[in-house]
């Protein structure tokens, strides 16, 4: 997820934002919504919740694999601070389920074999004023997996899983 402040020439002030999301979701060919982006509601609390203690079950087919936290409230004054982007990336119950993920380092869950699943955000672009703090013109998170996850993950999807990209357009008020 990466969204992207554009600023008008003439007045230097945010004339356009663009929002982009790119996320994994299991396949439902007869279903698909292109307009949806393809993140169900987060909680950035998925993060450090200990594992369930039911086991993971077939996941239905058209359902997003991360969750993606609007609101940040457990993030509390940390939302509006340097180290989280305006909305952030989570994995979902089943996702830390069917990898049988653990909280590890912070923003991090693990298996028995180390960090399997990592937030990484940035903030780019800066903007500079004599009149105020600099403040980034991009800003962003993603998801990273270890690399052997995700033939596991493959198995044990009902359906084939696949990336899917949204690209929006936000005009200035």
């Amino acid at each position: 997820m990466e969204e992207r402040k554009f600023l008008s020439p003439h007045t230097r002030k945010t004339g356009l934002t663009v929002v982009s999301f790119s996320g994994p979701e299991v396949t439902d060919y007869g279903n698909q919504d292109s307009d949806a982006i393809p993140f169900s509601d987060g909680d950035i609390e998925e993060w450090t919740r200990p594992p369930a203690q039911h086991p993971a079950a077939d996941l239905p087919p058209g359902i997003p694999l991360h969750g993606l936290d609007r609101a940040m409230t457990a993030a509390a004054d940390a939302a509006q601070g340097l180290g989280l982007p305006g909305f952030t990336l989570t994995p979902t119950p089943w996702l830390r389920s069917a990898l049988r993920l653990r909280p590890g380092a912070p923003l991090t869950l693990e298996d028995d074999r180390g960090p399997a699943l990592r937030l990484i955000c940035w903030r780019t672009e800066y903007e500079r004023s004599a009149y105020r703090l600099p403040w980034p013109r991009t800003s962003g998170c993603a998801v990273v997996i270890r690399p052997d996850l995700l033939d596991i993950l493959s198995e044990r999807a009902s359906a084939p899983i696949v990336t899917r990209d949204v690209v929006m357009r936000l005009e200035a008020d």
